[in-house]
């Protein structure tokens, strides 16, 4: 069985493009906004902001096609390799963000930081691991080099 919906239902049974998923869900997205927007009363004086500040609408447009180019490499990700190997680099992703943070800005690294990575990357392993083969093998790789820089 698929472990999530896109994966089931929309790529395996209906053999939907990802581009008709993105089409979709970001229209249903939008009508839910506006909608809700309009029922807290902040439609017409977000309107009105962006009618003041023309920088605004391109802003939202760039964080739009930004997010909807993240979103459609997701849905690749599901369709050709499931929803947990999606999972597991959209985790990486965000854990080099936060290593890069921490090159970039000089942040102080403390016994947390360190206690995280070693959990995320215990993640990591044990799914390897449930999976056998060569995830296996990269799944002891991934202990060792882990291991050694602690």
């Amino acid at each position: 069985p698929a472990p999530n919906f896109e994966e089931k239902r929309l790529f395996n049974q209906l053999a939907c493009p990802t581009s008709e998923v993105m089409l979709y869900s970001s229209l249903l997205g939008s009508i839910w906004s506006a909608i809700a927007d309009l029922a807290q009363g902040e439609l017409f004086s977000a309107l009105r902001h962006s009618y003041d500040h023309p920088e605004v609408p391109l802003l939202i447009a760039a964080a739009a096609v930004a997010g909807y180019v993240s979103m459609t490499c997701v849905l690749l990700l599901i369709k050709h390799f499931g929803a947990t190997m999606a999972e597991i680099v959209k985790s990486c992703r965000k854990v080099l963000t936060i290593c890069t943070s921490f090159i970039l800005y000089g942040k102080p690294l403390t016994y947390f930081h360190i206690f995280g990575g070693i959990l995320f990357t215990a993640s990591v392993v044990v799914d390897r691991f449930a999976i056998g083969g060569s995830s296996r093998r990269f799944a002891s790789i991934l202990m060792l080099v882990s291991g050694s820089m602690v």
